[in-house]
């Protein structure tokens, strides 16, 4: 709870209705980076074929720290990883532990869509807003 996994990890929890008997199973609402693309949150239980079952303890902390998964290729950068970077060993540890003590849960979760790509199912957009004009420099 304190570091907010179920936020975004668990279906419905990103419109306000958490299927709490799918925790941390995978996010049912997808977050669209512009020019990277649309991105659903995975599972995060211990499924084999859908989640972190095949993950040790360790690739989930490095997964945590770093970003990067076992494999080498680099998590959605909506993970917010710079924060989860600063835990304390201690704490990462008993992250990842938790998440290998959970009962399982099979539930692929959609995408990810590239940039150019529709997503089907429902994502929430990021808008930056237009930057203003730069200002001329002040006459010498």
């Amino acid at each position: 709870a304190i570091a907010a996994c179920a936020d975004c990890h668990t279906p419905g929890a990103l419109l306000g209705k958490p299927e709490m008997d799918k925790l941390y199973s995978g996010g049912s609402v997808g977050l669209q980076i512009p020019e990277l693309g649309t991105f659903f949150p995975p599972n995060l239980t211990p499924d084999n074929d859908t989640g972190l079952g095949k993950w040790s303890e360790d690739d989930i902390v490095k997964a945590i720290r770093t970003g990067m998964r076992p494999n080498g290729s680099q998590i959605a950068p909506v993970m917010p990883v710079a924060w989860y970077a600063k835990l304390s060993d201690e704490d990462a540890h008993a992250i990842a532990a938790y998440l290998k003590s959970l009962a399982p849960i099979s539930n692929k979760v959609l995408g990810p869509f590239g940039p150019n790509e529709t997503p089907t199912g429902p994502y929430q957009p990021t808008v930056f807003p237009p930057q203003p004009a730069a200002s001329p420099a002040p006459a010498q």
